[in-house]
């Protein structure tokens, strides 16, 4: 027996033209795991297309086979802001390999699957059938909410923020859905959710004392910790930032950020992104808020806190 992921998991043939070529098929081998299985190989290069314009905002261009566009430089790639924009061609696609060489690729195994007898059956994503029984949560020590939740896998989109919901209420359950929808949308198999602040840190301006850094190190220790293995393999780690306008108003927050920014930051594989546009304020959407449909965008972390520093909010 075959999972549509499997047919993705022989890489030999593949072809990849330009840097996030092999971060899309990744994307995709996860993704169809959660997709019906279709009736013939036509079907399943339909669905390969929709699922491409799904991942990439890109719909592959019509024309003849055979025609290929040789000036990838200008329509023949897609750039996509959740992959790593290392190189030249850092986070694009070229689409042209994808419409003559990888589509085609994937419905000749499954056309091959379905003749020597192999039935192909759904795959498993830890998404599809997720439940709430399911989360590992990390406690805060100073409330009742957690400071991470979340369930693991092999791509994780961490997303962090403030998640003031009492665990198990309906608030908190809706948030954690969204999240589930937007994961599975894009190709990941897992997310973790984490506050910004882990605990209530006492600043001792009055007394004219530096602040304890001890406790903000430790969030950004477990983020970190918490990074799938394979998602390291690969270069790239997305981080969606949904705190809103309430950071301007929490210094904790704020210092908190600047601390897990300053931990990471000595990695050059984490993509920071948004959810759609920012807040009138200029502040990355809550998750919470924000409208359905809203796609993920590429976040500057850097010019952010300096905007921060230079209190131009």
């Amino acid at each position: 027996m075959t999972t549509l992921s499997d047919l993705f998991h022989i890489n030999h043939e593949v072809k990849t033209g330009l840097r996030g070529d092999p971060f899309l098929w990744r994307d995709m081998s996860i993704a169809v795991s959660y997709l019906p299985v279709p009736e013939s190989a036509d079907q399943f290069e339909k669905m390969l297309y929709q699922l491409f314009h799904q991942l990439t905002g890109k719909a592959l261009p019509e024309r003849e086979r055979g025609r290929k566009n040789e000036n990838w430089m200008e329509d023949g790639h897609q750039c996509i802001d959740r992959y790593g924009q290392f190189g030249m061609s850092g986070g694009c696609v070229d689409l042209n390999i994808w419409q003559e060489s990888n589509i085609p690729l994937l419905k000749k195994r499954f056309r091959d699957a379905i003749e020597k007898g192999n039935k192909i059956i759904p795959g498993i994503n830890p998404l599809t059938t997720f439940s709430y029984d399911k989360l590992f949560t990390i406690p805060t020590a100073h409330n009742d909410c957690n400071y991470a939740t979340g369930i693991k896998g092999d791509h994780t989109l961490f997303v962090i923020g403030f998640n003031a919901d009492i665990p198990g209420t309906a608030a908190e359950k809706n948030t954690i859905s969204r999240i589930v929808s937007l994961s599975k949308f894009y190709g990941y198999d897992s997310f973790i959710l984490f506050n910004l602040t882990r605990q209530q840190i006492d600043f001792p301006y009055e007394r004219g004392q530096e602040p304890s850094r001890q406790p903000f190190f430790e969030n950004a220790e477990i983020i970190q910790s918490l990074i799938p293995e394979k998602d390291l393999e690969r270069g790239c780690v997305n981080i969606l930032a949904t705190w809103g306008d309430g950071i301007i108003k929490d210094f904790n927050s704020r210092y908190s950020l600047f601390q897990i920014y300053t931990e990471l930051n000595q990695r050059d594989d984490i993509v920071w992104l948004r959810l759609g546009e920012f807040t009138q304020q200029g502040h990355p959407r809550s998750i919470k808020g924000a409208p359905k449909g809203l796609i993920l965008k590429r976040f500057d972390i850097k010019e952010y806190l300096d905007k921060i520093q230079k209190k131009e909010f």
